[in-house]
């Protein structure tokens, strides 16, 4: 192939920007060309937010806090011309620790979970209480109407006492950033036998109207920490 043969096809195939309207478009796709964006920076706390804003800008104020969910939070501008999209400054995202919904668990393992995966309310000690009785060497009637669980507990032939288990219990899962007040959840609670052990298993049965309440928490707090900057919820 001619030298020039391929610089003619080097120079057709080269892409250059086209100017129009304002915009710079993509000479093979005509496709609006982007401006480069700074990368998103990341926290994963609500003061951490209000620490970036306050000292990013001590001044302008013109952007949006918007609740991605009830865990998650964006640092937005507004809308930048010519190519009219926001930019994302900052991102939140509540770290959690690891949950057992939907899981039969061992009532030690419960336990455990129970008390540092959750807030301190009645219902929690409550399932904690009752199910701290159940060990090894005991034995387990569960009678069920679909509503409530009857629990006689015995350990060899001595019965040691019976427990109703309410099917439904408000409790407070660690779900969303810790500033705020953990949103109280309804859970279905269920007790079965496990061979010589027992097992608990704890289901969210709110439909995520939890989350709900966390985004209108989240807000009013990012509302009175910020009252400068919108907060979209």
């Amino acid at each position: 192939m001619k030298a020039e043969t391929i610089e003619k096809i080097l120079e057709i195939s080269q892409r250059s920007p086209i100017f129009l309207d304002g915009r710079n478009f993509d000479s093979a796709t005509m496709k609006p060309i982007m401006p480069a964006m700074p990368e998103t920076m990341h926290v994963s706390s609500l003061q951490g937010v209000v620490d970036f804003v306050n000292f990013e800008f001590p001044e302008d104020k013109k952007h949006l806090a918007f609740l991605l969910d009830a865990d998650a939070v964006q640092v937005v501008s507004d809308l930048m011309p010519p190519e009219w999209r926001r930019r994302i400054y900052l991102q939140a995202v509540s770290p959690s620790p690891n949950h057992f919904f939907k899981v039969d668990i061992a009532v030690t393992d419960a336990i455990c979970w129970l008390q540092t995966g959750f807030m301190p309310s009645p219902d929690r000690d409550h399932i904690i209480a009752m199910i701290s009785h159940l060990k090894g060497g005991t034995s387990i009637t569960v009678s069920d109407d679909g509503l409530s669980q009857r629990a006689a507990v015995k350990s060899g032939i001595t019965r040691t006492g019976t427990e109703d288990v309410r099917n439904i219990l408000q409790l407070r899962p660690f779900q969303t950033f810790c500033e705020i007040e953990q949103p109280e959840v309804s859970c279905l609670i269920r007790l079965k036998e496990d061979g010589d052990n027992f097992k608990i298993k704890i289901t969210q049965a709110d439909g995520g109207r939890w989350k709900i309440a966390a985004r209108a928490a989240i807000a009013a707090w990012l509302r009175e920490k910020l009252p400068e900057i919108p907060v979209i919820a």
